[in-house]
């Protein structure tokens, strides 16, 4: 998944777009604030097409870091075991 940088970050490539060479727009970035919770993050992942969530601080809007489906797949993985 691509972010879209166009003097600032703009959105993201989807999850749903099999063929590399098609040509869609990007989506909406997703965005979570340091206070939510991971429950909250995996409801909105599950809502929309794409697999990451940007953690942006409010003031500012500073990305934090990336939290994407694969790395809350593994957490949830690591918590059953």
């Amino acid at each position: 998944m691509d972010l879209v940088f166009l003097g600032g970050v703009r959105g993201v490539g989807c999850r749903c777009v099999s063929n590399r060479h098609q040509t869609v727009s990007p989506q909406p970035l997703l965005v979570c604030h340091p206070e939510q919770s991971i429950k909250e993050m995996a409801r909105k992942l599950i809502e929309t097409p794409t697999s990451l969530v940007a953690i942006m601080e409010h003031s500012g809007g500073e990305i934090k870091g990336i939290v994407t489906l694969h790395d809350l797949l593994r957490a949830e993985t690591s918590l059953l075991e």
